[in-house]
């Protein structure tokens, strides 16, 4: 029986201002054009439990568990209207605690590059499981918040299409997390890698592979592309 993927694309639009720090250099903070996957699981209702918490720790491999069956690429920018830089200043929660002034300067300052409003990303959803991906899809929200400002975003998904899981060769340009991959005992690199270093995990966003994949064709948006189909969220 031929093995079977199944996917739908994900666009997702941002209204305001898109922070959160993938780069860090000296005191500038910089926002790269990507939105990971270890915030979307959380954004797209996938996992069990929210990503924010009294103690601000996120708990992936348990919520991993606890899921279901669908891996979610990485977001890359389709098109971004531009970034804006702002200069910060934080005050520790000590220096607003102390009813006494002192000559000090406790002030932590900085700039921040953060994506501006309008700018859209395009994700990738998939499973070996048409049911499940259908009914992921359906419970697919409207809007999500993302980043550090929690900035609302719309959200848009495209309809499910299928590909035969091949292996061999291929090229890939959709990111994917370099936990998700074993390049142990499944997967090979021939060459071409592009790697983006992200919080918490790297990216490998293109790249030729050889091992087990899918081609896949979107003729709503006239788009054809190779994903790995053997793919685990943080799995190794």
């Amino acid at each position: 029986m031929t093995k079977k993927l199944y996917g739908f694309p994900v666009e997702i639009t941002v209204e305001g201002d898109l922070y959160y720090v993938s780069r860090e250099d000296g005191g500038n903070f910089s926002t790269r054009p990507y939105l990971m996957h270890t915030a979307l699981y959380y954004a797209f209702r996938i996992f069990p439990t929210q990503f924010r918490n009294k103690v601000q720790n996120p708990h992936y491999e348990e919520d991993r568990d606890d899921g279901p069956e669908i891996y979610i690429h990485p977001a890359q920018s389709i098109a971004i209207t531009g970034y804006e830089k702002r200069r910060f200043s934080v005050k520790p929660d000590s220096y607003r605690s102390e009813a006494k002034q002192e000559n000090q300067n406790l002030m932590k300052t900085g700039h921040q590059k953060t994506i501006r409003p309008g700018s859209s990303f395009q994700t990738f959803i998939t499973s070996k499981s048409k049911e499940k991906l259908s009914e992921q899809r359906e419970k697919m929200p409207d809007y999500i918040r993302i980043g550090k400002k929690m900035s609302s975003a719309r959200v848009e998904s495209g309809k499910i299409v299928e590909a035969e899981v091949k292996d061999g060769s291929f090229s890939m340009d959709v990111p994917v997390s370099t936990k998700d991959l074993d390049f142990e005992d499944m997967y090979s690199v021939n060459g071409d890698l592009n790697w983006e270093n992200m919080n918490p995990v790297d990216l490998l966003t293109e790249g030729r592979l050889e091992g087990p994949h899918a081609d896949f064709e979107l003729s709503e948006i006239d788009s054809s592309f190779s994903v790995p189909a053997e793919t685990g969220f943080l799995k190794n």
